[in-house]
């Protein structure tokens, strides 16, 4: 159990009315505080989501996005970090694609050397063979060795840099140019 004393004479009324508004002062000032505290995490929530959708954007592969740094605080410089890290990928990516550009161009035109030669050499015996059955054989080469020219032809365009531009095709437009 315990004992409860209650102030019962007027000198100590006062002394309960103090104690009363100051729990009334704390019991505000508490509110206060937890409405700033609200409004303070809802702020540094927001910010934290827009990181996050934007780091997974970036990540299915949009490195020309960037997260835009409004504050300058541990998150902003988290968010500038992020930003300089896209940048070096993205420089990585190019240099890595030039770099395949360069071994592609440089085995498309081995294999092009070649074909070419086989090609011309095909045509030399061609002339001089007077059989049915060889000349045959021979154009078959020289079909298989066109075919190649053409597959590195593309391979060729495949490496080079150029920048694809997307257009709106309406299905009509698209009908026409697969028909034609």
């Amino acid at each position: 159990g315990y004992i409860l004393l209650e102030p019962s004479s007027r000198l100590l009324q006062p002394f309960k009315s103090i104690k009363m508004k100051i729990l009334t002062t704390m019991m505000y000032l508490f509110l206060f505080a937890m409405f700033l505290t609200l409004i303070f995490s809802r702020f540094i929530t927001r910010r934290i989501e827009y990181t996050a959708r934007e780091v997974e954007l970036i990540s299915k592969g949009n490195t020309k996005r960037r997260i835009k740094v409004t504050w300058f605080d541990e998150l902003s410089y988290l968010q500038d970090e992020i930003n300089k890290m896209v940048a070096n990928l993205k420089e990585l990516e190019e240099t890595r694609f030039k770099e395949v550009q360069i071994v592609a161009m440089g085995l498309a035109h081995e294999i092009k050397n070649h074909a070419g030669a086989i090609l011309n050499l095909t045509e030399l015996v061609e002339r001089e063979t007077a059989g049915k059955k060889e000349k045959e054989r021979l154009g078959k080469i020289k079909n298989e060795v066109i075919r190649l020219n053409n597959i590195t032809d593309k391979f060729i365009q495949f490496a080079r840099d150029e920048e694809v531009t997307k257009e709106k095709v309406t299905f009509k437009e698209l009908f026409k140019q697969l028909t034609d």
